[in-house]
């Protein structure tokens, strides 16, 4: 969809709203930190992306990721911490 000749997305189910401005730190790194993002879409499906940590809160983090494979990082959302993470194990 455009508005204004720019594109809009849907925002992910697991996203959250920002963090207060007295929670925020910059991320101890003087660049963005690279990460793995988990997002939730609408009808339970569930995506695994790299990231960029850019702000952290208290009980959320936020990050940028890509709109599409290959992309630029586009995207910023805020996310709980338990879906942002440096490292990231799978269980079959």
């Amino acid at each position: 969809m455009l508005i204004d000749g720019e594109h809009l997305y849907p925002a992910p189910k697991n996203g959250l709203r920002p963090a207060p401005p007295r929670d925020l730190k910059r991320h101890p790194r003087k660049a963005f930190a690279p990460c793995i993002v988990h997002l939730v879409w609408t009808g339970g499906v569930e995506q695994i992306l790299p990231g960029e940590i850019m702000w952290v809160g208290k009980d959320r983090v936020q990050v940028r990721w890509p709109s599409r494979p290959g992309g630029d990082f586009d995207r910023i959302t805020w996310l709980p911490k338990r879906d942002v993470r440096t490292s990231w194990k799978y269980r079959a």
